[in-house]
């Protein structure tokens, strides 16, 4: 629908691509952060029926479904880091990465047995560390004061993440 009325107002595309980048720059860690929780903390072990336990390729353990349950929920967001990285907007990216990095951070050592969380404890931490990586590999570092903020308990490690990655 925008494209359309784009086509029909091409004096408006200026103004609709500043908007839409204005949109992008403007990233809250802490809305990212409850959205990430939210999303792992609304999963329940009763999800893993169907995916764990014997299946047509044979066995898939009940952990291992859990990660891959948990990786399809946060998803989007880690995809979202990538798209920022490719238009050259770091900042966002940063902000995005932190966001989520906090999120998981408030979901480690989750051990209410009705959630997925509890069948992949290394998940939120493992997950982090990948999005590290993930930064690094695209040439973006994180300050250690910046990870230390969104993730207190797991400053030392994900700054030794960094420093393994480089």
């Amino acid at each position: 629908m925008l494209e359309e009325v784009l086509r029909q107002h091409p004096e408006l595309r200026v103004e609709a691509e500043r908007i839409a980048r204005e949109q992008l720059m403007n990233v809250d860690q802490d809305h990212v952060a409850v959205e990430v929780e939210s999303e792992l903390y609304s999963l329940c072990s009763d999800d893993l029926n169907g995916r764990a336990g014997r299946q047509r390729g044979g066995y898939v353990e009940p952990t291992e479904a859990a990660w891959e349950l948990l990786e399809e929920a946060i998803e989007a967001f880690d995809r979202e880091v990538k798209r920022l990285i490719a238009l050259g907007m770091t900042g966002p990216a940063v902000d995005t990465a932190l966001g989520v990095i906090a999120g998981l951070c408030r979901c480690d050592g989750c051990e209410d047995g009705e959630l997925l969380l509890s069948w992949a404890p290394d998940f939120p931490l493992d997950h982090a560390s990948g999005i590290v990586d993930q930064l690094a590999e695209a040439g973006i570092e994180l300050p250690p004061d910046l990870i230390a903020a969104a993730a207190p308990e797991w400053a030392t490690s994900l700054t030794r993440a960094k420093r393994a990655h480089a």
